[in-house]
């Protein structure tokens, strides 16, 4: 086995327990988090311009929190998890915003999915390949499930960000031997103890993914910046928070630099036969 696939059986063992999910929502759920990714979320659909109806796949969906904002943009969505925790909580979610005829949820494997060929018009995996070390093998099935002439959109970390140097510079001196750092062709690649195995994510080099996904016979057709900073989950008081949040939300609005922001959003559109 790999050393990219044997990392990608410990994430699988992670994501498939309760509290990396409960972290992820205590760190990433609140509302001041909400209103920046529904900033997100409205740029993603300006690019696309996608007709009401049409079928998006929401890969590594978690609560179903995106694939809820979808639906509210005229979406039938999947959503799909590898976590057998999270999917009754997100079908729970799904029923309770009222959704449940737009939203069915299901279990996938993100390197070897179960769809069809050419078989929806949006594909979305939004922070979730930077989890995955074996990224190569999930972006082929990615693309693979697209149609022709749709959609696949990612949100990375982007490894040239200012946050991204400092939080390696952070990492580096006050969390050594803790967190580890290799540079990859795919971007930084990091690892932490998290619940007994070794969390695995990355800083994602733009240029990669795109001729990653050129090879496949995908065009980048829009880069966007996403959330400027996360120093939110750092910040003391509330007020401070509130800033970020604010900030990030100027930032994907008014600014939209996406080569000084911490997080991206690329969209790529998959040729037409």
């Amino acid at each position: 086995m790999s050393l990219d696939n044997e990392l990608s059986e410990k994430m699988k063992r992670q994501v498939n327990q309760k509290p990396i999910h409960d972290s992820w929502e205590n760190t990433y759920r609140g509302a001041g988090s909400e209103r920046s990714f529904e900033c997100c979320f409205d740029e993603i659909v300006s690019v696309l311009k996608q007709p009401a109806g049409s079928r998006a796949l929401d890969i590594g969906c978690g609560i179903c929190a995106n694939s809820v904002r979808l639906a509210r943009r005229g979406y039938n969505v999947t959503g799909a998890d590898y976590s057998e925790a999270i999917l009754e909580p997100a079908r729970q979610n799904v029923a309770h915003q009222g959704l449940s005829d737009q939203i069915s949820v299901q279990r996938e494997d993100i390197l070897a999915l179960s769809f069809p060929a050419d078989e929806f018009d949006l594909v979305l995996c939004f922070g979730v390949l930077m989890h995955i070390p074996a990224a190569e093998q999930a972006l082929d099935e990615l693309v693979r499930v697209a149609k022709p002439g749709g959609y696949v959109v990612f949100e990375e970390i982007n490894r040239y960000s200012p946050e991204a140097y400092l939080m390696r510079l952070a990492w580096r001196t006050l969390r050594k031997g803790r967190i580890t750092a290799t540079v990859k062709p795919a971007g930084i690649e990091h690892t932490s103890p998290f619940a007994g195995e070794q969390l695995f994510w990355r800083h994602c080099d733009p240029a990669w993914l795109r001729n990653q996904m050129e090879a496949r016979s995908c065009k980048m057709i829009a880069r966007k910046a996403g959330v400027f900073s996360d120093l939110h989950i750092y910040a003391r008081p509330e007020f401070s928070r509130n800033l970020i949040h604010g900030f990030n939300q100027f930032w994907i609005r008014r600014v939209g630099l996406p080569r000084l922001a911490y997080h991206n959003l690329f969209v790529f559109q998959k040729a037409s036969e």
